[in-house]
């Protein structure tokens, strides 16, 4: 085949290539976008900016919920700590002001919360060694009270059983 041949099948438009003729194989023009003023592009740039924004806090704070879960047998004595000293700041200044030094604020401090916690626990123990004794009769006292409830769940029990045999006879083949 020669030069010749072949541009002649191109002129009639024979020639194929893989598949193609010649009119697919020409280069299709892209759409080009209208024109877009300066303006409208810098609010089409800030509404994806905005987006990808949303998108970043959004991964950030499952990440942070996820490290603090993971990190919550540290960070609980950690939080506790730092508010027990934000609470507790404003009496140690105000010790300090009257001369006493902080170390010796903050030992007082701790030797009253101490005290104020065991002086409630003494004088729970009477009313909860007292209720602890008394369960079993309250106990039986629920238990009496919620037995005149269990007779109309028990007739309620006993119908609706009734009720599903009546509708497996009634659809069962004869």
């Amino acid at each position: 085949m020669d030069v010749t041949h072949i541009r002649t099948l191109v002129s009639i438009g024979n020639v194929t290539w893989r598949g193609h003729s010649e009119s697919s194989l020409k280069m299709k023009r892209p759409k080009v976008p209208p024109k877009l003023t300066q303006y409208q592009l810098i609010e089409d740039l800030d509404a994806r900016l905005r987006s990808i924004r949303v998108a970043l806090v959004g991964i950030f704070l499952i990440i942070l919920v996820g490290l603090v879960y993971f990190a919550r047998d540290f960070l609980l004595p950690v939080v506790l700590a730092f508010l027990l000293a934000l609470t507790l700041s404003p009496i140690v200044r105000f010790m300090q002001k009257r001369r006493v030094a902080p170390p010796i604020s903050a030992l007082f401090i701790v030797l009253v919360v101490l005290s104020i916690f065991c002086t409630g626990i003494f004088f729970l123990s009477g009313p909860v060694t007292e209720w602890v004794s008394q369960a079993p009769e309250i106990s039986r006292k629920i238990q009496h009270k919620l037995a005149v409830l269990k007779s109309p769940v028990n007739a309620v029990v006993t119908a609706s059983e009734q009720v599903g045999n009546i509708a497996e006879s009634a659809s069962a083949p004869d």
